[in-house]
């Protein structure tokens, strides 16, 4: 059997680490145990993550949620309700560091697909398919270097670029690294080769998450755009009279044109240096 047939017959895991213990957190007491932060979450997880993942064009693949063994029953139970239409699976973990060992249970000495999503974030409706596409045609690795930025607090949408987003995807070898238990700074650990592609993903910036990037924000997007491409239901947006509107959309595609533009600057000045 060839190498991209036996891919085609991979199976596809999507991760989410709900509210996971991280290092240094206190076990059965953390941030993520908090009634108030949980139910922040479980709204945010049903507003956008969840029917980003229902709705994938592909529904071949498990999505594994994984979740602290102390959570509430009422937590899991809201979270279950919410993903019913989907082949998923409830995970409880001690800490971030079982997610590997986990995966390797369920699959035991086989090859997976496995990609990560936070949970309150969403993936474009084609995310799966197109992981899936790239995989077959040779990729160990799949970078989401695009996306779609919404910002809850206005409703405003803009397009996000950003070439080390924490958007990937790995076929991971039998009790191997997966996507779920790595980490932006760990990007260099993707297996090659990698296949870098655009507008896959929408990051949810709200009031207790932290927002750094080390990309752009650039043109804004419409909301009739942002629903068509993941899925989603309205997003509330603030009034916004013509002129300031017209006036934010011109201010951001010269803010990604010039962003763009010293990209192919800084791309042009690398490859001109002498090759040691």
């Amino acid at each position: 059997m060839s190498e991209r047939a036996r891919l085609a017959r991979v199976e596809h895991l999507v991760q989410t680490l709900f509210n996971v213990r991280r290092a240094g957190a206190a076990r059965g007491d953390h941030l993520g145990l908090d009634a108030g932060w949980l139910d922040h979450r479980i709204d945010l997880f049903r507003r956008y993550c969840a029917p980003s993942v229902a709705n994938q064009t592909s529904q071949q693949f498990r999505w594994l949620i994984y979740v602290d063994p102390y959570t509430s029953t009422e937590a899991t139970h809201a979270i279950k309700a919410l993903v019913t239409k989907i082949d998923n699976e409830l995970v409880p973990i001690d800490s971030a560091q079982d997610v590997d060992q986990e995966v390797a249970r369920r699959v035991g000495d086989a090859q997976v697909i496995t990609t990560k999503l936070d949970n309150d974030d969403a993936l474009d409706r084609n995310h799966i398919h197109r992981v899936r596409s790239a995989i077959d045609a040779g990729a160990r690795s799949v970078k989401f270097t695009s996306g779609v930025v919404v910002f809850t607090d206005s409703g405003r949408a803009y397009r996000l670029l950003q070439r080390h987003s924490p958007f990937y995807s790995l076929v991971a070898d039998p009790g191997g690294v997966t996507a779920g238990s790595l980490s932006q700074a760990d990007l260099h650990m993707l297996p090659q080769p990698i296949k870098e592609l655009p507008m896959g993903f929408l990051r949810v910036i709200h009031d207790r998450n932290i927002w750094g990037t080390s990309g752009a924000i650039g043109g804004r997007v419409s909301h009739d755009a942002v629903y068509r491409r993941f899925a989603l239901e309205p997003i509330a947006a603030q009034p916004e009279s013509v002129g300031a509107l017209a006036a934010d959309y011109a201010q951001s595609y010269a803010r990604e044109t010039l962003w763009r533009a010293r990209r192919r600057a800084s791309h042009l000045k690398r490859s001109m240096r002498p090759k040691a």
